[in-house]
C-alpha cells in the first residue's frame, strides 16, 4: 500500500479505501479511459489514482486528522486535581 505514514502505524480507514479501490480496479480488468468516461473524473487523475501515488492534500489532510482521532482517543482522559475529568 502507498501511504505516506510511518510503516509502524497501522493503515487508517481512509487508506484502506483508497488501497480496496484500487484492488476493485485491478480485479475489475476496466481501461483507465473506461473508468474515467463512467465517473466524469478526468482520465489523468484516474491513471494517478490507479498507480498509487495519487494523494491530494485534502486526503492526506484527513489522514492526518484521522490518526490524530486515533491517538486522543486512545489516550487515558485527564484527572484534575479533585478526582474529576478534566
Amino acid at each position: 500500500m502507498h501511504t505516506s505514514a510511518p510503516s509502524s502505524l497501522p493503515p487508517t480507514a481512509i487508506e484502506r479505501h483508497l488501497e480496496a479501490t484500487r484492488r476493485r480496479f485491478r480485479n475489475h480488468r476496466s481501461f483507465v479511459s473506461e473508468l474515467a468516461e463512467a465517473s466524469g473524473v478526468p482520465e489523468p487523475t484516474v491513471r494517478r489514482m490507479v498507480r498509487g501515488d495519487w494523494k491530494p492534500r485534502s486526503i492526506e489532510n484527513l489522514i492526518k486528522v484521522e490518526r490524530a482521532l486515533d491517538k486522543l482517543e486512545s489516550a487515558p482522559e485527564p484527572v484534575g486535581a479533585d478526582g474529576e475529568v478534566t
